[in-house]
């Protein structure tokens, strides 16, 4: 077994199905983690763990960021980190965790089309059967209730939605604007200047009060904290290494496969899943697919 995971031909698989494992269970977390806070505390609390995990890397991060980069960061952190963050708490609050997994799957597609329509990309024909796929699935998915009704709309979906789109447009300002910088030290300026911000908030309302009263209040900070250390810092070292061992379409693989681990995370939980929407599913995961491979 040692052998097989330490095979250079082998290790980016290893690499992949881990962070599918570690992104896929993220879902679960936050759901958990929201018995206690609010989904701003939680967003928050996430990213100041990540900062603390990024510090060993900050010093050489910061020797490789030019100042003349430091607005299309904070706008990079805004749009990957803070709004996101917050706005799947939000959601989750109303959504099973397997759900928000699917309609997780859809950045890649707003990556393209953002892309496409405010970042002047070329616009690619082939690509058109991938987006109406796509978003044929997630139609499904916002017009399916609790109860697996079609036809009742689902307000809540639309907040995942919004989130995979602030994902798309972090996506192309990152390519557009950050490409020659290092990935590694992007995400670790991002966080270890989002993490003092982070805490101090935190100092400032009840965290601390829901942390020590409520039953389930230290539990939920392990949650968080494993989000940020693991799911975050840990996930984002892992996902450049991946690239840099293969591909950003190699490491791209990670985006239909996420979706399996919060299906299962979200039947072991006890969530309901029905038919129509594993439909929805299956059609985001074929856009994806399709709008994602090479030419």
């Amino acid at each position: 077994m040692y052998r097989i995971l330490t095979n250079r031909l082998n290790l980016p698989v290893f690499f992949i199905i881990l962070l599918t494992l570690i992104w896929g269970s993220s879902f679960i977390l936050i759901k958990k983690s929201l018995d206690v806070f609010t989904p701003l505390q939680l967003a928050m609390c996430r990213i100041g763990t990540a900062g603390i995990c990024m510090l060993p890397f900050s010093i050489s991060a910061f020797r490789q960021i030019p100042r003349t980069s430091w607005k299309y960061l904070g706008l990079s952190a805004l749009m990957g980190t803070i709004i996101p963050f917050t706005i799947f708490g939000v959601a989750l609050l109303h959504l099973s965790s397997s759900v928000t997994g699917i309609l997780n799957a859809l950045t890649p597609l707003f990556t393209f089309l953002v892309g496409t329509l405010l970042f002047k990309e070329q616009f690619q024909k082939e690509k058109i059967g991938g987006l109406f796929l796509g978003f044929f699935g997630t139609v499904f998915i916002i017009l399916v209730n609790s109860d697996g009704e079609f036809g009742s709309l689902n307000y809540w979906a639309f907040l995942i939605v919004l989130a995979t789109f602030c994902y798309g447009i972090n996506a192309n300002i990152t390519m557009k604007y950050l490409a020659g910088l290092p990935t590694l030290s992007t995400v670790t300026w991002i966080l270890t200047c989002l993490s003092p911000l982070a805490w101090g908030y935190l100092l400032f309302t009840d965290f601390s009060e829901r942390l020590t009263s409520h039953p389930n209040g230290w539990q939920a900070f392990f949650f968080i904290c494993i989000l940020g250390a693991v799911g975050t810092a840990f996930a984002w070292i892992l996902f450049v290494r991946i690239v840099q061992m293969k591909s950003a379409i190699y490491a791209s693989t990670v985006t239909y496969l996420i979706p399996i681990v919060a299906l299962l995370w979200g039947i072991w939980d006890g969530e309901q899943l029905h038919a129509l929407q594993l439909i929805g599913c299956l059609g985001i995961v074929v856009g994806v697919y399709l709008t994602n491979r090479k030419r």
